[in-house]
């Protein structure tokens, strides 16, 4: 998928779903290389319509490069454990 086509979804899915909230926590930066940073963070989200768990979270790491624009050159996305995930505040 390239960056266009990327955007393009965002951009068509805005407002789609009116109760869908996301929240982006703990973000660390772990490591960087010249112009190569890699970072993770949690993702709390809650309301999402295509999703079976009403609030659900997921830990992702990315690897980008600090152009300008930001280039993302690759994201990987873990659920949360249940307990973590149902331990959570969704209050955003």
């Amino acid at each position: 998928m390239t960056g266009d086509m990327l955007k393009g979804g965002f951009d068509r899915g805005y407002g789609a779903n009116k109760g869908f909230r996301a929240q982006i926590r703990d973000v660390t930066i772990r490591h960087e290389f010249g112009d190569l940073v890699m970072a993770t963070y949690t993702e709390w989200q809650t309301g999402a319509a295509m999703s079976a768990e009403k609030n659900n979270a997921r830990l992702s790491s990315v690897l980008m490069k600090m152009t300008d624009p930001v280039t993302w050159l690759h994201i990987q996305e873990t659920w949360l454990p249940d307990d973590l995930r149902e331990a959570g505040s969704y209050d955003f």
